[in-house]
């Protein structure tokens, strides 16, 4: 607490904001990381540690869509201290998770049929936005607590990308 009640307030809101992104992205990256760079997936990328790179990007570039509809909740005062809580709803979450890893599809499709044509920097675009779809749904399922129905699609752009790298 400080001579700023006005600051104080501000900076219990930052704080509790930035609590739910601390818990969203150490979640996220324990739950995707290993899907990412292990098994089929990982002939993506020329090594595992580029993979591993390429996805805590990405990660931490979705962390600030997630704090989009946090709301603060409650504010007060308590034993000398300014405290916040924020919350986030999952529903909204999940649907513009959604319609991110659906965008990110549609580019991947559309970087796929220009690599396709001879044009190799569409090939690393295609991968990119292949590993931000699959980050979207892996995020999408952990918010929203239920297996996603594009795991069929992710995989077939999978073989794509990997049948155009060789």
């Amino acid at each position: 607490k400080s001579d700023s009640p006005v600051k104080d307030k501000r900076v219990a809101e930052v704080l509790a904001r930035l609590e739910i992104a601390k818990q969203i992205k150490v979640r996220i990256r324990e739950e995707t990381i290993d899907i990412m760079c292990e098994g089929g997936k990982a002939r993506l990328f020329d090594d595992k540690e580029e993979c591993k790179n390429e996805f805590i990007m990405i990660v931490e570039e979705t962390v600030d869509e997630f704090l989009e509809g946090s709301k603060i909740v409650k504010q007060g005062e308590k034993d000398g201290n300014i405290y916040a809580v924020a919350v986030l709803a999952r529903h909204r979450t999940g649907a513009d998770l959604e319609r991110n890893m659906q965008d990110s599809i549609n580019e991947t499709k559309v970087s796929l049929e220009k690599a396709k044509q001879g044009d190799k920097k569409s090939l690393r675009k295609a991968q990119k936005e292949y590993v931000k779809a699959v980050t979207y749904n892996k995020e999408k399922e952990i918010v929203e607590g239920v297996t996603s129905r594009s795991a069929a699609m992710l995989e077939e752009l999978e073989r794509e990308i990997a049948g155009l790298k060789k």
